[in-house]
């Protein structure tokens, strides 16, 4: 549904428990829909299988500019998958609910108040 579904462009899944496998789905419907614009996958039991097959989406899907991850499990591929998408500025800090940061060579994801731009419009 999400790969043709050309009129969407927000989608908050958080607190729906879909896991890995959910989120390794919806990455793959995510390289192909182009409409999507604001994706919230917060506090859902997600780890780094998961989050890495979005990380990885997100480079097949440019329209994609606002994500919310926050409250998963965020390990080091994770961190170093989304360290790369700041650093390649694919994800500006205000269209995410968190930064990466470093300490003694190693990347970390540090949770931020709340995106500036596109999230503050679309909280209801």
């Amino acid at each position: 549904m999400l790969r043709v579904n050309s009129t969407l462009t927000v989608l908050n899944i958080s607190s729906n428990c879909i896991e890995d496998d959910g989120l390794c789905s919806i990455s793959e419907a995510v390289k192909s829909n182009l409409s999507l614009q604001w994706l919230d996958v917060c506090s859902n039991g997600i780890g780094d299988k998961g989050l890495c097959a979005l990380a990885a989406a997100l480079w097949k899907n440019s329209s994609l500019t606002t994500v919310l991850l926050w409250g998963n499990t965020l390990g080091q591929p994770t961190c170093n998958a989304f360290r790369v998408l700041f650093e390649r500025l694919r994800l500006k800090p205000d269209d995410t609910d968190v930064r990466p940061y470093e300490v003694d060579g190693t990347n970390f994801l540090a949770r931020t108040d709340h995106c500036t731009n596109n999230c503050i419009s679309l909280v209801y």
